[in-house]
Parts: structure tokens; sequence; C-alpha cells
């Protein structure tokens, strides 16, 4: 268990689009979105103690600004492996 690397994050981030609408109502005009996320995962060492399986499990939210846009939410579930080596 302590040979395993342990990962965790926090993002935010505010939107540099800006959707502008020809509206009457205020609340309509001029929005963005803002996106929060949060991550977790793992790297299992194999048996050579140089090269990881990586696992990890990230939650994304997109929140708009304004009532007529998409309030988003997903998972993403990610494996990827890396091969390290002595070269040299």
């Amino acid at each position: 268990m302590n040979r395993i690397r342990y990962r965790a994050g926090v993002h935010y981030s505010n939107s540099y689009l800006l959707i502008n609408n020809e509206h009457e109502d205020p609340v309509y005009k001029g929005n963005g979105y803002n996106e929060y996320g949060v991550s977790v995962g793992f790297g299992l060492p194999l048996v050579d103690n140089r090269s990881l399986i990586n696992l990890s499990f990230e939650y994304n939210k997109i929140k708009p600004g304004g009532i007529n846009m998409i309030d988003e939410q997903y998972f993403r579930f990610t494996v990827n492996y890396t091969f390290n080596e002595m070269w040299f």
C-alpha cells in the first residue's frame, strides 16, 4: 500500500465566453459559465517498480450564468499506462 501513488485535485475556471442575447429581460443578456471539478486517482506500480497503471475519477460541473443556458454535470473515469525504462 505504501508504494501506491495517490493523487487528488480541485479546479475552477471562469469562462472567457460571453453569450450576448438580444432579449429585453436583463437576466438573459451577457452570460458566461463557471466550471468546477474534483478528481481523485492513484498509480499502481508494476513488478519492475518503474512503470505504473494510473486510475483516476473526475467529477465536473458546468454552471451557466443565465437561466437560458444548459447546466452540465459529468463523470470521467480514466485508465492509462506509464512506461518507464532505462535507455542508457
